[in-house]
């Protein structure tokens, strides 16, 4: 109802406040095994179809059976390699300081030699320069997945890895050793499955009867090593 003031003007009265809302929190950051799930998963779908696609094949005729199962093992290694391409750079963005650190001292060493094979004055000039100023780089502590895929220089969209070696190399020299370790750990049986699916994803890929007869030939295996995924 409406009220009267001192003065005698008429006041409207005062509308009741709208209940209170409770204002939902924003997410956060996703976490690093978060990060590192959004690589696995694609693989692992993959491996799943491919799987399964073995399993029916098992009531074809054996030149159908053979090309379903080599179609599925091909498509499941491309979707390996892209993991470990992946594993490799979102690792990089999580922490470049080893990767600036190893550059930075590459970089130094360039400058260096090429200062000292300079002569005369002009080499006097840098020499004196160099004692007095760093030549620092700039290379962000976490990168975006962007510049971490550029700072491994592969020059495409993916990191290429050519085997078990090939990939404890990069996580040597671009990862803090958090991430490093879980490639320099792979057990020996999990660098040969490594390798041979490497080698036997070339033999498809190729085509050739020398391929195939190395693809047969790593196919005859003794065990099973668990996956490379559950490793890093």
């Amino acid at each position: 109802m409406s009220t009267t003031t001192s003065s005698g003007s008429r006041r409207l009265p005062r509308q009741s406040r709208p209940p209170h809302r409770e204002v939902p929190r924003p997410r956060g950051r996703p976490t690093r095994y978060q990060v590192l799930s959004v690589a696995k998963m694609p693989f692992l779908d993959e491996l799943t179809a491919a799987c399964a696609t073995c399993d029916r094949a098992q009531s074809l005729s054996a030149g159908e059976r053979n090309r379903q199962v080599e179609d599925g093992f091909f498509r499941a290694s491309v979707a390996l390699e892209t993991f470990l391409s992946e594993w490799l750079v979102r690792c990089l963005s999580f922490d470049s300081s080893h990767l600036a650190q190893e550059a930075q001292r590459e970089f130094d060493a360039w400058v260096r030699n090429g200062v000292n094979a300079l002569e005369g004055r002009t080499a006097r000039r840098y020499r004196a320069y160099l004692e007095h100023h760093s030549s620092a780089l700039r290379i962000p502590r976490r990168p975006s997945l962007k510049e971490a895929l550029s700072l491994f220089g592969s020059g495409g969209d993916v990191v290429g890895v050519r085997g078990a070696k090939d990939l404890e190399q990069k996580a040597r020299a671009n990862l803090i050793h958090t991430y490093a370790v879980r490639a320099m750990q792979l057990t020996a049986r999990e660098r040969a499955f490594l390798d041979a699916t490497k080698r036997i994803r070339n033999a498809l890929a190729h085509g050739s009867q020398e391929h195939a007869r190395i693809a047969d030939r790593l196919c005859v295996t003794r065990g099973r090593p668990r996956t490379i995924s559950s490793s890093v």
